[in-house]
């Protein structure tokens, strides 16, 4: 099955516009961008059209990436390890996510399970694993830089529609949203993570294009006359976790 990184046209560089929206909403935005989207491949895969998404985020020891979005510092990054099920042959992803300003740029290297169990033991990484290339050392090198350590695993349901051509445009609708001590069980054993809810009633809407905005998007925007908000799924699950845990809030923080 071909991986979804190399499907999201839109990954490297891209302008990225978040809403909340009603189940109702979501499904008339849904149908008025129909004629210009598709299902994406892995999405297409799964008889909801939904596939989930697990990402267990990194942060330093008094979570200082966490507070960076907290005061809305236009330039900020985040640095996360995604995986899409539990099998222990599948991969994941270590994924370095700036933001500068409206643009936001990401780089994400194909790992190894046992590529990432090691990084986070700050162990070698075991022998005949490939280097990961410039994208994974510069995960590594942002994680070292901030003594990164595991914060919380945050996981949701995803349904991904894009449109090829001059114009790449994802548009995407998450639910679901749970979070998990980082501290569980296994890392990346996603099925054995003590999950929990994470409160958010409504869908939330990304699109996601590079260059300038499409006109059709300029009109799905105002013909649903979409407010444009903050939605860190990070920040979310990480306050819902200290809630849930207010020792390990106390002691990190």
């Amino acid at each position: 099955m071909t991986a979804p990184w190399a499907l999201d046209r839109t990954l490297r560089s891209r302008f990225e516009c978040k809403y909340l929206v009603s189940e109702g909403l979501a499904q008339e935005v849904r149908r008025y961008a129909s004629p210009y989207l598709e299902v994406d491949y892995f999405a297409s895969q799964h008889q909801s059209r939904c596939y989930p998404v697990h990402s267990l985020y990194l942060d330093g020891p008094a979570h200082e990436l966490y507070q960076t979005t907290l005061k809305g510092l236009k330039n900020r990054f985040k640095l996360r390890i995604r995986g899409y099920d539990a099998r222990p042959e599948s991969p994941l992803f270590a994924e370095v996510k700036r933001r500068s300003d409206r643009v936001i740029r990401k780089r994400r290297a194909l790992i190894s399970r046992p590529m990432a169990r090691a990084m986070l033991r700050g162990e070698a990484m075991p022998e005949g694993s490939p280097d990961g290339g410039l994208d994974f050392a510069e995960f590594r090198s942002l994680s070292a830089r901030i003594a990164a350590r595991p914060a919380v695993y945050v996981s949701y349901l995803r349904e991904a529609y894009e449109a090829a051509g001059p114009e790449p445009v994802r548009l995407t609708l998450d639910r679901g949203l749970r979070n998990a001590p980082a501290g569980g069980a296994a890392p990346f054993d996603f099925d054995r993570q003590a999950w929990a809810p994470t409160p958010c009633d409504q869908v939330i809407l990304e699109l996601k294009y590079t260059d300038a905005c499409p006109r059709w998007v300029e009109g799905l925007v105002q013909t649903f006359q979409l407010d444009r908000c903050s939605v860190a799924k990070y920040v979310l699950c990480l306050e819902r976790s200290f809630e849930r845990f207010p020792f390990a809030a106390a002691f990190h923080g």
